[in-house]
């Protein structure tokens, strides 16, 4: 074998220098895999481990933690009284059939990764539940396994569950929702199931994790979930170890305000102005109660459109009784404007004197046309004692229609002055009534 000038063997050239750096550094990193490789080989045999057989000896308990790392509300169905979340739990337990000494294999970390699929998992769900959606398949998730058997297994998932509401104070209301986490087969004998934590903030709240994503959506704002134990029991069939998650969440009112709420308090105060509006004819009260009737059917189809989004339940939502207290009281204005129109009609057919008591000191010299009248045509027949009888009587009568005809305009324009009056008092009533009811309402 010949060497190179500077003393090293042919085959450690400086040319073939790099492949010998890369074979080394090959080497190295086959090393540094092997190790955790092995682990995980050695937990898994066959004649070791299986995973169809939970790690716990006969009579004893499997102590298992659960802590919900994120939950993020995506909606919530108001008619068929339903939530969907997006959440993720951790479940924590000790498997005493996995695991190794350290001293054994060159691995400084304490945990290593293994397919969930190929260890044991308990079957933790939640109860209840319309739909569950898992965000990995059990194919791409992992567990962690640390050497004294301590196993991590996380759950990230979408859920569909009911949700019992109360819509009394709809909407300005506060919704709880319970949320049953537990193991399905497994009783309270073989798994004891625990929380650790018992009181969970919203993100950006004082005693949030701020690393971990607690929230609600743009219609409800989540002010917390209290956890706790709950044991649930089953006739015949045990005791079974939950998690009892109640979620607390508030609405955000601002939508059905605005596009519900005071779309039915302006109609209803235009329709109440524009039916007792003082100064109006006979003939403008026709008008005032189309407008009551329209404004009626306006306001029914804002009625129409919160009972679609709302369950079948036995009471209506404060939205619904401040709607149908509106169409009560635009109801009871159209009532009112149609007697007013009804009386006003006749006042002027019928040419009704206007009643003292309505009138005061305006009676009083109504009336006095027609006495001066007569007496005034009592002296004109005294002075013309010449004139004929016939002409006499006829210029007595031609006065007499003439001055019925004033008397009768003055009772038009008294009877429209009253009207007048009466229309204002009603709206004054009417708008009173509105503002209690929008106050009674609106929070």
């Amino acid at each position: 074998m010949s060497e190179c000038s500077d003393g090293l063997p042919s085959h450690l050239a400086p040319n073939r220098l790099p492949s010998m750096i890369l074979i080394a550094l090959c080497y190295s990193l086959c090393h540094a895999v092997v190790p955790q490789q092995a682990i995980v080989n050695q937990m898994l045999k066959p004649s070791i481990y299986d995973k169809s057989v939970m790690p716990v000896d006969d009579g004893e308990t499997l102590g298992m933690n659960i802590t919900l790392n994120s939950f993020r509300l995506l909606s919530m169905d108001q008619k068929e009284e339903s939530i969907q979340f997006q959440q993720e739990f951790l479940m924590t337990w000790k498997d005493r059939n996995l695991g190794w000494n350290r001293k054994n294999f060159s691995y400084d970390l304490e945990w290593v990764k293994v397919s969930a699929n190929q260890i044991w998992t308990p079957d933790v769900i939640y109860y209840s539940t319309i739909e569950i959606e898992r965000l990995l398949d059990e194919n791409q998730s992992y567990a962690d396994v640390k050497y004294d058997g301590t196993t991590r297994y996380s759950y990230p998932a979408t859920v569909t569950t009911p949700c019992n509401l109360q819509l009394d104070n709809f909407p300005y209301d506060e919704q709880t929702c319970d949320l049953l986490l537990g193991s399905w087969i497994f009783d309270d004998h073989q798994i004891d199931t625990n929380p650790t934590e018992t009181n969970l903030q919203p993100t950006g709240k004082v005693g949030s994790r701020s690393s971990i994503i607690f929230t609600g959506n743009s219609e409800w704002e989540l002010l917390g979930i209290t956890v706790s134990n709950y044991t649930m029991v089953i006739p015949r069939d045990g005791n079974y170890s939950l998690i009892k998650y109640q979620v607390r969440m508030k609405r955000k009112p601002v939508y059905y305000v605005m596009v519900i709420q005071m779309p039915t308090l302006i109609i209803g105060t235009l329709t109440l102005f524009g039916m007792f509006t003082p100064f109006s004819q006979r003939m403008e009260r026709w008008q005032k109660v189309e407008l009551g009737l329209n404004m009626l059917l306006a306001i029914s189809m804002m009625l129409n459109l919160v009972s679609n989004m709302m369950p079948k339940a036995e009471r209506l939502p404060l939205l619904g009784n401040y709607i149908i207290a509106e169409i009560f009281l635009c109801a009871i204005g159209t009532v009112f404007a149609i007697i007013l129109l009804e009386i006003h009609a006749r006042a002027d057919q019928r040419h009704w004197r206007p009643p003292d008591w309505l009138v005061g000191n305006e009676a009083n010299f109504r009336i006095l046309p027609i006495a001066s009248s007569e007496k005034d045509t009592g002296a004109i027949v005294m002075k013309l004692e010449a004139v004929k009888t016939q002409l006499r009587q006829t210029l007595h009568l031609v006065r007499q229609y003439m001055d019925r005809g004033n008397a009768e305009m003055e009772w038009k324009q008294l009877w429209t002055r009253i009207f007048d009056r009466i229309d204002l008092a009603l709206l004054i009533l009417f708008q009173a009534a509105n503002i209690c009811v929008s106050v009674l309402f609106m929070r």
